[in-house]
């Protein structure tokens, strides 16, 4: 399957855990990049846009200072609905919040995540892209 996600944003106000998901990722062959809180994650996404380039793959905590990652991904939907989202939280309890953020998200995982359950979903979201993109290229021609 031809790679669909090269550029991630990981972002997540626990160094420890952005560390372990960025050196993961770097030895799986991506390029990660991390931000501290939701500004600074806008901050990125805006400046790499600035270079003509985007993130594939938006991975977001709900639980953060300054700008929330609910809030994070509404804004990431609205001016990069291309963006995939995972989202990795401590709160398995967020239902209330399940019918509001699902059209935001692609997929939600449970902290601690796994090298191995990250690769997964990441793989799940490719698919979905490889398929829509054999979609899109059918009924382009």
């Amino acid at each position: 399957m031809q790679r669909l996600i090269d550029r991630v944003l990981v972002v997540d106000d626990e160094k420890e855990f952005v560390d372990s998901v960025i050196r993961h990722l770097k030895r799986e062959g991506f390029q990660p990049e991390s931000a501290t809180n939701g500004i600074r994650a806008c901050r990125k996404m805006k400046a790499l846009e600035a270079q003509n380039a985007y993130y594939d793959l938006l991975i977001t905590d709900v639980v953060m200072p300054e700008m929330d990652g609910i809030t994070l991904m509404e804004w990431a939907h609205k001016f990069y609905p291309k963006t995939s989202v995972i989202v990795v939280t401590e709160f398995c309890d967020i239902c209330p919040l399940k019918q509001k953020i699902r059209p935001l998200l692609d997929e939600i995982c449970k902290k601690p995540m796994t090298p191995d359950s990250m690769m997964a979903l990441i793989d799940r979201i490719q698919q979905k892209r490889s398929q829509w993109w054999q979609l899109w290229t059918r009924t382009a021609v």
